[in-house]
């Protein structure tokens, strides 16, 4: 529920329309000063033409989306606009307008938000003469077109951003997908450094296609660095594509993916990857999976596979690791092979074989994620005996 404030104008009536001539408005926290013309039929043309002055952009999202978003600020500006009858999809004219504004609020921690866009418009198909919005270290452009009423919008955008968390932090504050905060937060995902996308949003405007390139300098996956990360990101009303994915670490290991996330059918993200060199630990901060907390230092170079679709909760597939000169626990090791097979939050581990010079421990068993049972056989020779009493469940005894 908006309050939306008082006006005042000189009212004339017809079979077709009213006018407000000499409107006077004292809305949405700021001015309106102008004429209105609103059609009864679509035959009659409704007009709008005015400045504006320090209105709350927080209400007029609202008004335009249904829901109250978290933004406080102030745009200032003019609109002249016609349409046929009610039917605003059908708009032409100008619209220009000034952005200042907060993003979140004092406890969740503002954003501050500002920019300009300058629009030209015929029937619906409206021409992005000037879009910038700019924060403190981000900054998001727009040429191109969008369509109100049919499937022809072609927007070409582009953001760059020196401080990647203050995106995430934007994503959060603004609502834009519960859904994507859920993942992130699942999977304990932070951003850092740079951040960049250039891309074309298509189609309407209310549904559109976005597709486009992103690379980001650090992910932060349960407290790890995985590395940088680059990416193909096609979003439709179907969902979320990554593809042509590249992980690259430091290190110089690296990993090619992809990633599939259909919209509106839980457990359905399907992931595939091919791995050179990549830390393992790294790795599995990546995976549904949570180390006991005396085995977390887990790392080596591995290579192998990930091929899982129905994540998280009804999860099939199987990955097939191989790392080398790695350590566990503060052990070092040679060589670990594992292969674990998923199904739905089951994980079954077919081969698990670590060798320490002449050492060898060998391990086979399931450990479901969802209830946290766990059954292992384990078996080996000349094993460190810390490595064994880090792999035993806790126990204050």
């Amino acid at each position: 529920s908006i309050a939306l404030g008082a006006a005042t104008a000189k009212v004339d009536i017809n079979n077709d329309r009213v006018a407000l001539n000499d409107l006077t408005a004292a809305v949405m926290n700021g001015r309106l000063n102008g004429s209105a013309a609103i059609a009864f039929n679509n035959r009659t043309q409704s007009t709008f033409n005015g400045d504006f002055a320090n209105l709350d952009i927080g209400k007029l999202l609202a008004l335009q989306g249904g829901r109250v978003i978290p933004l406080e600020g102030e745009t200032t500006g003019r609109v002249d606009l016609t349409f046929a009858g009610t039917n605003f999809r059908t708009a032409s004219g100008t619209v220009n307008a000034d952005i200042s504004a907060n993003a979140g609020n004092a406890s969740g921690g503002a954003i501050p938000v500002n920019g300009q866009v300058k629009l030209t418009g015929v029937n619906g198909l409206f021409n992005v003469d000037l879009a910038n919005l700019n924060t403190t270290s981000s900054k998001l452009t727009a040429t191109g077109k969008f369509d109100l009423k049919d499937e022809n919008s072609d927007l070409t955008v582009a953001l760059r951003s020196t401080d990647a968390n203050e995106v995430d932090r934007l994503i959060r504050v603004l609502g834009v997908s519960s859904e994507l905060e859920n993942q992130l937060d699942s999977m304990q995902v932070q951003f850092a450094g740079n951040l960049t996308f250039d891309g074309k949003i298509t189609g309407n405007l209310t549904d559109p296609d976005v597709d486009g390139r992103a690379s980001l300098d650090s992910l932060v996956m349960r407290g790890r660095n995985v590395g940088s990360v680059s990416t193909d990101i096609l979003v439709t009303p179907l969902g979320t594509d990554l593809k042509n994915g590249r992980l690259q670490q430091l290190d110089g290991g690296s990993a090619v993916f992809a990633v599939n996330i259909p919209s509106a059918i839980a457990n359905s993200t399907t992931v595939n990857a091919t791995l050179t060199g990549v830390n393992i630990g790294d790795l599995i901060a990546a995976l549904p999976i949570e180390l006991p907390e005396r085995i977390r230092d887990l790392s080596g170079s591995t290579s192998g596979t990930v091929a899982l679709s129905g994540l998280p909760d009804k999860a099939q597939g199987e990955v097939n690791l191989n790392a080398a000169k790695g350590t566990i626990a503060g052990q070092a090791f040679d060589d670990l092979l594992v292969k674990a097979v998923f199904s739905g939050t089951t994980i079954d581990l077919q081969q698990g074989d670590m060798k320490f010079g002449a050492g060898r421990l060998t391990a086979k068993g399931a450990y479901d994620r969802g209830s946290t049972a766990f059954n292992f056989d384990l078996g080996g020779t000349s094993i460190p005996v810390p490595l064994l009493v880090a792999l035993a469940p806790q126990n204050d005894a």
